[in-house]
């Protein structure tokens, strides 16, 4: 199967030029790419560090978009929020934290969904706000997909909203921004999580290429809680 093609969110030329200019990829151990980590600055989170750096997860939007911190490129929000959720998971998994499994749900017709199970306990901060619910689990805990995402809120736009809470939760205070504000970052000092993104992007291009099922689940169950935070339209009137 087309390794390109499975990773949707990534222009063909840049997959080409940064992942595969040996051929197909050969990537380092997972846990091998967080321990080294370890040795570095503070850690992000996977969703913060896609944050600062969305060029590297996300294709460029024709209109709008998100503007990367530090420089001019805009990407598209709903690639951008995939690619920071599947992030987290697949980081999670890359460190033995969680494990994912199927199931059965639904009543004449069942459908196949993906839950997941917490292994260890690990630091809240380490996976920030969309890896809240799983932090908050005891070992041996499942959960599904959907329910580590959805929130109760109405709105049109729940990728936005979703990456402005992450800004909220996981880089507010942190040093990066000018009084927190999005609009001013504090470059110099983003740059120093160039090399932890290097390592992010491995991760989520050997889960996009290895786990492929499992992407793809994430990718619908997002489409899934999307679908449910929008409001609902209202039908007219015609009495």
């Amino acid at each position: 199967m087309n390794l390109v093609n499975n990773l949707g969110f990534l222009d063909k030329g840049f997959f080409l030029k940064h992942f595969c200019s040996g051929g197909l990829p050969s990537y380092p151990s997972q846990r091998e790419v967080w321990n080294n980590q370890q040795t570095e600055g503070p850690r992000l989170s996977p969703a913060a560090l896609m944050y600062l750096f969305p060029e590297y997860f996300s294709s460029k939007a024709r209109f709008g978009g998100f503007r990367s911190p530090c420089s001019d490129i805009k990407v598209k929000h709903n690639e951008l929020f995939d690619s920071m959720f599947i992030g987290t998971l697949a980081s999670m998994e890359s460190r033995g934290l969680i494990r994912f499994y199927t199931y059965k749900k639904g009543f004449l017709i069942k459908s196949t969904k993906l839950g997941i199970v917490k292994s260890q306990n690990f630091n809240l901060s380490d996976y920030g706000y969309l890896g809240r619910r799983i932090a908050r689990l005891p070992v041996g805990g499942t959960i599904s997909v959907y329910g580590t995402l959805i929130e109760n809120i109405e709105t049109y736009a729940p990728d936005k909203h979703f990456i402005s809470q992450v800004f909220r939760y996981d880089l507010s205070g942190r040093g990066l921004f000018w009084n927190d504000d999005p609009r001013k970052p504090i470059c110099e000092r983003i740059f120093t999580y160039r090399d932890q993104v290097s390592r992010l992007s491995e991760i989520v291009r050997s889960f996009s290429y290895y786990r492929q099922n499992e992407y793809k689940m994430i990718k619908k169950e997002i489409s899934n809680v999307f679908d449910a935070m929008k409001p609902e339209e209202e039908e007219d009137d015609w009495d």
